[in-house]
C-alpha cells in the first residue's frame, strides 16, 4: 500500500470570475476582462497556485493562447488552443505556480492573443446555442 505525505498547508484562496463574453483580435498579449485579483502581504516562503478554468470559440479556424501575469509582467506562457471550424468551442485549463514572486503585494492577471481572426471566451465563435459560459482564475497560496 503506497503512503501520502501532504506537504502543503493551504492558508488563503482567492478567486476571480468572468462571464461577459469577451472577444479580442489582438496578436499581442491583452488582458481578459476580471481575470486578475490583487494577493497581499503574500510571505516569501509561500508558493501560490493559479488555475484557470474556461472555454474559447472562434468565428474561424485559428489559435488562442493564454498567460499569466504578475504586476503586468509575464510570468509564464499557458495552454494554445486551435479552433478547427467557425463555431467551434474548445476547452481552455491551465495551471502555474509564482514560487518567485519575493513577498510582498502582487497583482496577477491572465491575458490572451490569437495567431489571426477573433477569439471569443466563453462563448462559440458564430454566437449560436453556447453563450455566457463563465471563467474562473483560482489562486490557492501555499507553503511547502
Amino acid at each position: 500500500m503506497a503512503t501520502v505525505t501532504v506537504l502543503e498547508t493551504v492558508s488563503r484562496v482567492y478567486d476571480a470570475k468572468n462571464n461577459s463574453n469577451p472577444s479580442t483580435a489582438s496578436t499581442a498579449w491583452v488582458a481578459i476582462p476580471g481575470l486578475c485579483f490583487t494577493i497581499q502581504d503574500i510571505p516569501q516562503d509561500r508558493n501560490i497556485r493559479f488555475d484557470l478554468s474556461a472555454q474559447v470559440g472562434k468565428a474561424e479556424a485559428g489559435m488562442v493562447q493564454v498567460a499569466l501575469f504578475r504586476d503586468g509582467n509575464l510570468l509564464e506562457v499557458g495552454q494554445a488552443v486551435y479552433i478547427n471550424l467557425a463555431g467551434d468551442l474548445a476547452p481552455l485549463a491551465c495551471s502555474w505556480v509564482d514560487a518567485a514572486h519575493g513577498g510582498g503585494d502582487h497583482t496577477y492577471a491572465v491575458y490572451w492573443k490569437v495567431w489571426s481572426g477573433t477569439g471569443w471566451l466563453g462563448r462559440r465563435g458564430d454566437n449560436q446555442y453556447v453563450t455566457n459560459v463563465p471563467s474562473y482564475l483560482i489562486a490557492t497560496e501555499y507553503a511547502q
